[in-house]
């Protein structure tokens, strides 16, 4: 009977593994060396709240790192979670070709009411800068990402159970910068979780 306890809550867990913990800003520029930016976001979907912040220093030219760090609520659970990534600029963006290409991989975790989910995403964010007439830059991205799941449940009087899935994410939307250090941002993500987000960013 406790194994069949365990199976059913890992089942349910892995369905809404969540645990996308890693760099909600979008686009593949990385920041200066010895930059660093901040910011904080809010985002919603499957029944899920989340609000974060990050920050992100700039290691060397085309190299940053990031860190991340969470607080979520599903179906009346709360969660708190931590993460962080490290992203290269393959390509950086020529009068000829306006495109910018950053690969990234990161790693990240929730956990709260027994349940332990980790993520390790690999991929690549292309973005393109759009300057308008005012000054306003306009930049829309999209990422693909595979993204490693491992799902831990623990609970009391319960066999420990574990699960581990491979997943596809799609990540795109826009950024609008207003002068050299404001931005702000929406993000639409598909995969493991679908959400929402809108966020700001800030360059210190």
């Amino acid at each position: 009977m406790r194994i069949i306890l365990a199976a059913t809550l890992l089942v349910i867990c892995s369905a809404s593994a969540d645990a996308q913990v890693f760099y909600q800003y979008p686009g593949a520029p990385t920041v200066e060396p010895k930059h660093f930016d901040a910011g904080g976001y809010l985002s919603g979907g499957d029944n899920l709240f989340r609000f974060g912040g990050y920050g992100r220093l700039g290691l060397a030219r085309y190299w940053d790192v990031g860190f991340e760090a969470l607080v979520e609520s599903q179906d009346s659970s709360w969660r708190g979670g931590a993460g962080g990534d490290v992203r290269y600029q393959l390509f950086p963006n020529t009068d000829k070709l306006p495109l910018d290409l950053a690969a990234d991989a990161g790693f990240g975790f929730v956990s709260g009411d027994g349940v332990t989910i980790y993520q390790t995403p690999i991929g690549a964010v292309v973005s393109s800068p759009l300057r308008t007439d005012n000054g306003t830059v306009i930049t829309p991205y999209l990422g693909i990402y595979a993204v490693y799941v491992r799902v831990k449940v623990k609970v009391t009087g319960v066999p420990d159970a574990t699960n581990n899935d491979v997943e596809a994410m799609l990540r795109g939307g826009a950024s609008v910068r207003f002068g050299e250090k404001l931005e702000l941002y929406g993000t639409l993500q598909l995969g493991p979780d679908d959400l929402a987000s809108i966020g700001i960013n800030y360059s210190l």
